[in-house]
């Protein structure tokens, strides 16, 4: 079973993580527990929805374009689009 999910996005990365960070990504697989977010070369940082619940499985599903926001600890899950 896998416990994380860590997506790495391949574009240019701010030099740190800081609080209103948004980004969109595409999602490759569908999360099968508590998921994390690695931007470039920068430290993956865990991804929660509702402030700090964990995903659990089956939130972000491959094909989804999702959108994130860093809230300086974590990111945030905002929402979801449809499938591409």
């Amino acid at each position: 079973m896998v416990v994380a999910t860590t997506p790495t996005v391949p574009f240019a990365e701010p030099g740190s993580l800081v609080a209103g960070y948004h980004v969109r990504v595409k999602i490759t697989n569908t999360n099968t527990g508590a998921t994390t977010l690695k931007i470039g070369g920068l430290d993956a940082a865990a991804v929660t929805k509702f402030g700090t619940t964990a995903l659990a499985g089956g939130e972000l599903v491959a094909g989804q374009i999702a959108e994130f926001v860093h809230d300086g600890t974590q990111f945030q899950l905002l929402g979801l689009g449809n499938r591409v």
